[in-house]
């Protein structure tokens, strides 16, 4: 009797540790899926604006636009007979570094994100030094 009971206190002893290990598993999994809808949530329906230095021409006119899956990227050149440029891609969040991935063409923009502001990032994919900052800011509007 003391075998079996002992048999099914294993059991049940094995059981609740699985069951545990599978809830803390599923609880990291709906954190991941929590963690990309608050960042589709954070840029959806959103735009963010700006002029950008440029040295052949006047100025940049840029405009970047989101919705829960993609984004609509536009600018056009002020000053010089250039034709403008219009992509759309996928998005992803990490660390407030905001990454988009053209769906036709191999550009990726790397974007350090804050509430009111998106900075683009130099193309070795790290901050501009801050008294370059200023410069290529895109406001939220």
């Amino acid at each position: 009797m003391k075998k079996i009971i002992l048999l099914v206190v294993a059991v049940l002893a094995f059981y609740a540790c699985e069951n545990d290990q599978a809830k803390k598993t599923k609880s990291a999994e709906l954190e991941e899926i929590k963690k990309d809808e608050t960042a589709s949530n954070r840029l959806a329906n959103t735009e963010f604006m700006g002029e950008l230095p440029c040295d052949d021409c006047d100025v940049i006119h840029f405009k970047i636009a989101f919705d829960q899956e993609k984004y609509f990227l536009k600018y056009a050149f002020q000053g010089v007979e250039r034709e403008g440029h219009f992509e759309e891609g996928k998005y992803e969040f990490v660390d407030d570094i905001l990454t988009l991935q053209s769906f036709e063409e191999d550009n990726i923009w790397k974007l350090e994100y804050s509430e009111e502001a998106i900075y683009l990032l130099d193309f070795t994919k790290k901050g501009l030094l801050k008294n370059h900052k200023e410069k290529y800011k895109l406001l939220k509007y």
